[in-house]
């Protein structure tokens, strides 16, 4: 009897063939408990464009919880009008997130820090990625058989060349 050899190439299930790598990591992010945070992340980095520069240096959100979202709010009298918009805020930020992630917000006095960003990558000094590099990037791409992730791949390539990763 012959031993098996490892096959390679995309996973194939029994059932459906190769797997989308989109939906392997969805599948992956959500069951590490990602996806809640990504949710968050979209929240956080969107509020000031949903509320106004006014209310997003009075206001912040902190925390979404089975579509609870909880705010930090400088003073009680910004919590009671806040409390007033609270519906509208709320659509705006389903609205602009393309999903009805907030139900409700619960506003609590605390300190309020500006949204926080994300830092901003140092400019690395760049070169131009030709000749035998792009030959290398696109013999190893060349295997891949799904067009779209192919040329994802290559561009991935020579921006992290070109970054000097």
């Amino acid at each position: 009897m012959r031993a098996k050899t490892p096959r390679s190439g995309p996973p194939v299930t029994a059932k459906t063939g190769p797997v989308n790598i989109k939906d392997v990591l969805s599948t992956a992010l959500h069951s590490l408990g990602f996806s809640a945070r990504l949710k968050e992340y979209s929240i956080i980095e969107r509020w000031p464009a949903c509320v106004g520069e006014a209310v997003a240096k009075r206001c912040a959100p902190v925390r979404l919880v089975e579509g609870v979202l909880y705010c930090t709010v400088v003073s009680p009298a910004w919590i009671t009008e806040l409390g007033y918009q609270k519906k509208d805020i709320a659509c705006r930020l389903n609205r602009e997130l393309g999903e009805p992630l907030v139900k409700d917000i619960i506003f609590r006095l605390g300190h309020v820090e500006p949204c926080a960003r994300p830092p901003a990558r140092k400019a690395r000094p760049s070169h131009e990625v030709r000749g035998a590099e792009l030959l290398e990037i696109e013999r190893t791409a060349s295997v891949i058989k799904d067009d779209e992730l192919r040329e994802a791949v290559k561009r991935a390539m020579v921006k992290s060349r070109e970054e000097g990763e």
